[in-house]
């Protein structure tokens, strides 16, 4: 009898060890393994002043999205200005971020990256250009030491002159002040006047008659009170610009295959988002630079055309700094395009 009972003892023992070892584990081990699961990559876009803009929010809700993509196991912290723009892919490189948004006219080496500086390419047609080339494009930014992720842009750039500039010969008239050597080179090969001065300068030099007009994006029309000086606004082949994404070499490796392929998932959602976000902006702050006087006046692509007919040298020029390398980028404007720029 006492053999029988200290089994049933025993059995009653192992019975209650292993219940609060179970217990244990539910109330304990769950959040521990959740805990060492998690993975955390800071991202430095680029929003700051604009977050209620769709352009630079979208950019912003990438957390969410990747979130959501990999059920929490990966958080993305989002961080303001960390390092100066032209500094973003070393920061990246040096694991100071695991991600960044590299504008890419600030680095001299990602200029044939940065075809969108290129007066012939169309704002609405710089992600579709960007989708062909991405797998060119992998080689220059694996050789910069990061991993490609995509690519965010900004909004698409206007001029905004005292008198109307629908025509070239209006256009040619006019003291101008533009964005680049791209747009002074152009304009001056055209029998232009371009003119070079930050956009600090732009109000009272307007206000001055030093100059007639100004290259910029909607959002300095408004913030710069040119909508004082500057009754039309005229969309001419200006050239725009936009940021690589870029991310940590180690820091994509030890996501491992199914969270690369989730959080790609996600980014890719973003990268949409934030290029169909530039167009909601562009018709709201239209819309108030309307309420402020503003008006259209777009020039039809005939004169566009004439002005395009000497982007030669500034075409040459960034072949020439782009290296090999712009006959791939050539080949995909053009199979976009339908154009045949060489």
């Amino acid at each position: 009898m006492k053999k029988i009972v200290s089994k049933h003892t025993m059995v009653i023992f192992l019975i209650l060890g292993l219940v609060s070892g179970l217990i244990l584990n539910a109330s304990i081990s769950p959040a521990a393994a959740s805990s060492e699961k998690v993975i955390t990559l800071a991202f430095q876009g680029k929003w700051e002043g604009h977050e209620k803009e769709n352009w630079a929010s979208e950019q912003m809700k990438l957390k969410d999205y990747v979130a959501e993509a990999t059920n929490g196991k990966i958080q993305i912290k989002n961080m303001n200005e960390v390092v100066k723009d032209n500094e973003v892919i070393d920061a990246v490189r040096q694991g100071v971020v695991d991600m960044g948004c590299q504008p890419l006219f600030l680095r001299r080496e990602l200029i044939a990256v940065n075809f969108l500086s290129l007066p012939f390419v169309p704002h609405k047609k710089m992600p579709d250009i960007m989708e062909k080339l991405k797998p060119v494009y992998e080689d220059i930014w694996s050789k910069a030491g990061v991993k490609q992720l995509g690519y965010v842009y900004f909004l698409p750039q206007n001029l905004y002159t005292k008198e109307p500039a629908d025509t070239f010969e209006a256009l040619k008239g006019m003291k101008i002040r533009v964005l680049g050597n791209t747009m002074t080179t152009l304009f001056k090969d055209a029998g232009a006047t371009p003119i070079n001065m930050t956009h600090a300068e732009v109000y009272t030099s307007l206000q001055r008659g030093l100059i007639d007009g100004a290259q910029t994006a909607l959002p300095g029309y408004i913030s710069g009170a040119l909508y004082e000086s500057c009754k039309y606004l005229s969309a001419w082949p200006l050239g725009g610009a936009g940021m690589g994404v870029v991310m940590n070499v180690d820091s994509w490796n030890k996501l491992g295959p199914e969270l690369q392929k989730q959080f790609m998932s996600a980014f890719q959602k973003m990268e949409k988002g934030q290029f169909e976000g530039i167009y909601k902006d562009v018709a709201n702050i239209e819309a108030k630079a309307k309420e402020l006087g503003g008006i259209r006046r777009d020039p039809p692509q005939v004169e566009q055309d004439k002005l395009l007919a000497y982007v030669g040298a500034v075409l040459e020029d960034w072949k020439k700094k782009s290296g090999p390398t712009s006959t791939d980028v050539l080949k995909a404007i053009n199979e976009v395009l339908g154009t045949s720029y060489k």
